[in-house]
């Protein structure tokens, strides 16, 4: 795989998220920020044969996180489907931080946070 750098974009209440894919050797960098720029989580996920389901790919993750911070629940998503999908090293460098959070944030960040995946997935196939 060549050296390579992808962004894809998303909005969540006019508010972007971004993610941008670097290809390291064999393996892939994404980084995944929104709003107030930080490193929140570093997941890194190596593929293996699934557990569960003969024949098909699944991923183990490893998770740093910064106390207090949620960005892992979305690094770990990006880094394990990835990984699965593509059978190779995943690491996933999260930090997204939005002002005026309400209950429905964290679904709603989730969703957009989706459709940054499902188009970085599409990158690849």
């Amino acid at each position: 795989m060549q050296r390579s750098f992808r962004s894809v974009e998303t909005e969540y209440l006019g508010r972007v998220l971004r993610a941008t894919v670097e290809s390291v050797g064999n393996d892939i960098c994404i980084t995944v920020t929104g709003g107030t720029g930080h490193i929140g989580s570093v997941s890194i996920a190596l593929p293996r044969p699934s557990l569960n389901k003969p024949g098909e790919n699944s991923a183990t993750v490893s998770t740093f996180n910064v106390t207090g911070h949620l960005d892992n629940i979305i690094g770990d998503a990006f880094a394990k489907r990835m990984a699965s999908k593509l059978n190779c090293r995943v690491a996933v460098i999260c930090g997204i931080h939005f002002d005026g959070f309400n209950e429905t944030a964290p679904a709603e960040i989730g969703e957009a946070a989706n459709r940054l995946l499902n188009d970085i997935e599409g990158m690849f196939t």
